[in-house]
């Protein structure tokens, strides 16, 4: 020791639990020698492959393994004296202060030690009748330790219980059902298995009580379910709210798709090979008469049933076309309207078809370019000249092949 060591109230005894990574297990209490300290992995001892740092100390120290304790081993580590004498005062002798220190040091270390070994044993509770004798009983071959009749000693098997087991096999020899006893614990345990279910049934039914279990009509909301075997359902089958008609319940009861597009009344689509419809790189999985990128021959297009998407609006000194707004708008001007038109996807095109209205103001000039400001290129080679006056209008065409932006000016009014 290099300095007098202060003996704390903490008591000589900490634990850990090994995750299988931690090497490093520090001590708070103060050791004298690094010989004062045990370690014990689980129940057993150890005494070699760590290494022990702090011993003389008053914070203590640190354990250090050499490999890792195993994860959920359990780490004790106590600090354990020889209780001895160690320093002997002579008659008339000098009583130095750093000698009296390490005896009185050594005991309170030792008392430490006393306690927590006391805290360790079987004890009575403080309140407890001062006529209770803890003394065991001298030992005796399976017997269970148990209170005498008035509780003041402990004996040997006080309710003889190798007797009370030895009486019973009798009694059930003599009445012929020792044979019986494993039928009889199979019969219990169907009876708690049928008890189990019938209280189940019963919450489930609302047996248990007015608002208890789920009764007929209730619905019930399951969060997940995971079925692997065959369900059958007896009456009809209810889906947000209404019941499923007998029809559909065929159509999900088909044995593939080709049997649903039956059910579907689909015509010759319901028959046709998916080999027709199929590209090359789809094979025959494909479903759909109609592929990305094909070209389709329409039959006479009912034009009073589809028709395009017309939008209007005002625009003021410039202007981003979307062409989400429709293929004809209407835009009145009231500035010099610089519009900007997306380019097409890649191998795509488009053409919209424009409405220019001049304001109450008039002259507005309008320009036209790409999304990267390449102007627009006019059909028979510049812009035409725009109606001025209030109210008048121009009708402009702009298609874009891909590559340019293409103008053309169909004609004015005004």
């Amino acid at each position: 020791m290099t300095a007098h060591i202060q003996i704390g109230d903490i008591r000589p005894r900490i634990q850990y639990v090994g995750d299988g990574t931690q090497t490093a297990f520090p001590y708070p209490f103060p050791v004298f020698s690094e010989g004062d300290l045990r370690v014990y992995l689980d129940d057993t001892r150890v005494t070699s492959g760590f290494s022990v740092t702090g011993a003389g100390e008053s914070d203590g120290g640190t354990v250090t393994f050499a490999s890792a304790p195993a994860s959920g081993a359990r780490v004790t580590l106590v600090r354990h004296l020889d209780i001895q004498r160690v320093t002997d005062f002579q008659a008339g002798g000098p009583l130095r202060a750093a000698a009296l220190n390490d005896a009185l040091d050594t005991l309170t270390a030792v008392d430490q030690q006393l306690d927590d070994g006391l805290r360790r044993t079987v004890r009575l509770a403080p309140g407890a009748g001062e006529d209770a004798d803890l003394t065991l009983p001298a030992p005796a071959p399976g017997a269970i330790l148990g209170w005498n009749a008035t509780a003041t000693a402990l004996v040997n098997d006080p309710l003889n219980t190798a007797g009370l087991t030895d009486a019973i096999a009798a009694v059930m020899d003599a009445s012929g059902v020792a044979g019986e006893i494993p039928g009889l614990a199979a019969r219990a345990e169907t009876w708690a298995d049928d008890a189990a279910l019938s209280a189940w049934m019963a919450t489930v039914s609302g047996g248990g009580g007015a608002g208890d279990g789920v009764g007929p009509g209730d619905d019930i909301t399951v969060a997940s379910l995971t079925i692997t075997g065959t369900v059958s359902v007896g009456g009809a089958l209810v889906v947000a709210g209404s019941a499923m008609s007998v029809w559909g319940q065929s159509l999900m009861a088909a044995a593939d798709a080709a049997g649903g597009r039956t059910l579907l009344d689909l015509g010759s689509a319901a028959t046709t090979q998916a080999a027709d419809y199929a590209t090359a790189v789809q094979g025959l999985t494909a479903d759909s008469a109609v592929q990305p990128g094909d070209s389709v021959r329409l039959a006479t297009v009912d034009y009073t049933v589809g028709r395009f998407i017309v939008g209007a609006a005002s625009v003021g000194a410039s202007h981003t076309v979307d062409l989400g707004d429709g293929e004809f708008r209407r835009l009145t001007l009231t500035d010099d309207t610089a519009f900007t038109l997306p380019d097409p996807p890649a191998g795509r095109g488009y053409s919209i078809t424009l409405k220019l209205i001049q304001d109450a103001t008039g002259s507005r000039a309008p320009t036209f370019a790409q999304a990267d400001a390449t102007a627009a290129k006019w059909l028979g080679g510049a812009a035409p000249p725009w109606r001025t006056g209030a109210g008048a209008f121009d009708l402009v065409t702009l298609t874009h092949d891909g590559t340019d932006l293409i103008a053309a000016h169909v004609g004015g009014v005004g």
